[in-house]
């Protein structure tokens, strides 16, 4: 009865399920052991609490602010699971997934910019969202508005590019750190170090810039805002020029 109702996982499916299993079992006794990590991972917590409270607690008052919920949802689900595949041993994946993070927190970021922008992307079909929305159009309104001229959204934009979302040779020293190729989930600590660092930067960014876009909280969600965000910014004072992938 029980396999009927569960069918079990055909043997090589198994086999990688329970190496997976492995892998992450080691990455969370690496990252109890570790400050930084066990630090990183109760930011992430924090952030996808937030992330959730204004999703799902917080009654929409317009159609903007449910199409930002719905851009909540992604980003909630996209932190989920680059973690977990980051625990899990698949390194390149979370990667790409964090690439997902950036490019959600740069529409969110841009939309705070100019909140009529949230009912054209809403309403846009797909050409005229490709002509507007494409992120190097974004990357370089947010630069301009800041006066930034290093251009540092595209280049670490870029490098999720080439060592994650895209296929490159490159990109192999994710699936390669030491030279010979892995199939499958395995354990790499300096992969693991830099790419908890990374999430928690990126999640941290894309959640306050989520967060900016709502107004008229009710009192708790307020506090619960005003406290993540002071968390948010010691965080980055702490850890961010200290550690980077490069």
């Amino acid at each position: 009865m029980a396999d009927f109702i569960t069918p079990p996982l055909p043997k090589d499916l198994q086999f990688w399920r329970h190496k997976a299993e492995r892998m992450r079992r080691k990455s969370l006794r690496f990252v109890q052991l570790d400050a930084d990590g066990t630090r990183a991972v109760e930011m992430l917590q924090r952030a996808l609490d937030v992330i959730h409270d204004l999703t799902k607690v917080h009654p929409h008052r317009d159609e903007d602010e449910l199409t930002i919920q719905f851009l909540g949802i992604r980003l909630f689900n996209a932190i989920v699971t680059s973690y977990e595949m980051m625990l899990c041993g698949y390194y390149q994946v979370s990667l790409a997934l964090q690439r997902d993070i950036i490019e959600v927190g740069l529409l969110l970021d841009y939309f705070d910019f100019d909140r009529t922008q949230i009912r054209h992307w809403r309403e846009a079909d797909n050409e005229e969202r490709k002509k507007h929305f494409k992120q190097v159009k974004i990357r370089e309104t947010l630069d301009a508005r800041d006066g930034q001229v290093a251009e540092e959204r595209r280049r670490i934009y870029e490098m999720y590019c080439e060592y994650a979302a895209h296929p490159t040779y490159a990109g192999n020293i994710l699936l390669a750190p030491r030279g010979l190729g892995e199939i499958g989930p395995f354990f790499e600590e300096e992969l693991l170090r830099h790419g908890l660092f990374e999430l928690t930067r990126q999640s941290l960014w894309a959640a306050t810039n989520y967060l900016a876009l709502f107004s008229h909280l009710s009192p708790p969600l307020k506090a619960s805002v005003d406290r993540f965000i002071h968390q948010a910014f010691e965080w980055f004072e702490n850890n961010v020029g200290r550690l980077k992938v490069t």
